[in-house]
């Protein structure tokens, strides 16, 4: 899948948690009411759990008119309870939304490391099995 490094949430190596929290980045759609129904594809947010985290877990997208204040959940994903390292989280970008947004981190967590972007491509391909008679050193 394709991550634009000015549609990521967090950092590259992920956000560590030790309490509920806002991502480490805001997203500037560039317009007071972007139009992200129009995209080739629908946009989803992915977040990726890189560490096990510790006690529950609600992500929520919020969106402002205003950098710096007055975010409100958009959309809100499941609460998960200590989701372990892999866990992938997926949520549809709203097609009406506010010029900016952030990732809200919210629940009980106390330890943990999520990784968070927008893509229009998400892809949640398996991987195959190994087969038995190959041996790895």
């Amino acid at each position: 899948m394709i991550v634009d490094y000015l549609m990521m949430f967090t950092k590259d190596e992920g956000q560590k948690l030790t309490a509920a929290a806002v991502s480490d980045f805001r997203l500037d759609f560039g317009q007071p009411k972007p139009t992200t129904g129009y995209a080739y594809g629908d946009l989803v947010a992915v977040f990726t759990v890189k560490a096990d985290v510790t006690g529950n877990l609600t992500i929520s997208l919020q969106d402002s008119d205003t950098e710096t204040s007055g975010f409100a959940d958009v959309s809100t994903a499941v609460t998960l309870a200590a989701p372990k390292a892999g866990t992938q989280i997926v949520i549809p970008i709203p097609y009406h939304h506010k010029r900016y947004m952030q990732a809200n981190f919210a629940g009980t967590v106390s330890a943990g490391t999520v990784h968070g972007f927008i893509t229009s491509g998400f892809q949640d391909n398996a991987g195959f099995e190994q087969a038995p008679s190959i041996k790895t050193a």
